[in-house]
């Protein structure tokens, strides 16, 4: 399957003026960030210090849809839809042609395991 590059294109002048919220001037939406805790890098048996600060990594990830949503506003071209997802399950790993080959190898255990 393809990756769908998520950057947001840049506002058109005039038209885009109007909607203008905080978060609108960065390139990726706030909603697809994906943080990890220490509860979570523990089950993924990795720790901070595996990470480098602009390192690319592949996430495969299993996503259950927690809710829909579609609502008509006042102004007439006003109209918001959403999908919210959960993550279930993941996986994390270098970037190396869909291989997860820094991580794959380490067995990743959740605490008490």
């Amino acid at each position: 399957m393809a990756l769908t590059d998520m950057k947001r294109p840049k506002p058109k002048p005039g038209k885009d003026d109007k909607v203008s919220c905080i978060g609108d001037s960065e390139p990726y939406a706030y909603g697809l960030r994906v943080n990890l805790n220490r509860p979570e890098l523990e089950k993924l048996g990795l720790k901070v210090s595996d990470f480098t600060v602009g390192e690319k990594m592949n996430l495969t990830a299993t996503v259950e849809v927690i809710a829909t949503r579609e609502a008509a506003g006042r102004i007439a071209d006003e109209y918001s839809i959403s999908v919210e997802l959960q993550i279930t399950a993941m996986e994390l790993g270098e970037e190396k042609k869909g291989s997860f080959s820094k991580y794959s190898d380490q067995k990743k255990k959740g605490p008490g395991e």
